[in-house]
Order: structure tokens, then sequence, then C-alpha cells
């Protein structure tokens, strides 16, 4: 589950927690209300999670799938809002007051690591309202 909780202008900050075991940072750009233009992060809601081939990063990441209005949703390292274009980036640390996460590619490995890439999952993207 990814819980939005730190949300504004910039980017919006999450605790993502992964088979109710484990707990990361996550970073995606801005909401809707923040911004009229892509990218922007994708809606509230409940999607399937697969292990597919990115062309983009040239290798398999988890792919966030049928977010509506949205292709190539994926989780992958990066630490600032620039580094994501409507993706979650997952970090271990998160820098709230200067909009950045930290350890990204050591999330990204112990994320994968939790999950069998054979495996189709849920993941579920909820906003709680608390303004940055």
């Amino acid at each position: 589950m990814v819980v939005r909780n730190e949300v504004g202008p910039c980017c919006t900050i999450s605790t993502v927690n992964v088979l109710d075991r484990y707990a990361l940072w996550g970073m995606e750009p801005p909401l809707k209300k923040y911004k009229s233009v892509k990218p922007y992060a994708i809606p509230d809601g409940i999607y399937s999670l697969k292990y597919t081939w990115s062309h983009r990063l040239q290798k398999n990441t988890w792919q966030v799938m049928d977010v509506p209005g949205f292709e190539g949703v994926r989780i992958h390292a990066g630490n600032k809002p620039i580094d994501t274009k409507g993706c979650l980036l997952l970090g271990r640390h998160a820098e709230i007051g200067k909009s950045e996460i930290e350890n990204s590619r050591e999330a990204v490995r112990m994320f994968e690591s939790w999950l069998n890439p054979n495996t189709v999952y849920s993941i579920q993207y909820v906003t709680k309202e608390r303004s940055k």
C-alpha cells in the first residue's frame, strides 16, 4: 500500500508498505490538484503490479498496470521530483523539507527481493490529506 502522507506542489511523499511487513519511503510527482498537466501522481485506487520489461530502463521492473490515463507506470530508483514522470520512486530515508528521498537503489533492491517476479500483486494508492 502506498500511503501519500505529504502532498504539495513539488512532489508527493508516501510510506510504502510491502506485504504488510516492510516499509519504505516513496516519491511521486504532485497530485493533479497541484498541477494541470502531466507529470502528476496517478489516481488513488487498487492496481495490479507485474514484473515486466521496461524498454526505457532496459531491464525488468515492477509495473503498475491499467492506470486510467497513464502508460508505463513503474517502480524504480530516483531521488528527486525530476526523476519521476508519474512513476513511484523508492527510498530508505526521506528528506521531506528538501523534497527528496535517499538510498533509492538499495530500497529498490530490497523491494524486489521481497516480491516474487512470477506473481501478480495488488497495490493500493491512498492519499491522506496533509499538505506541505
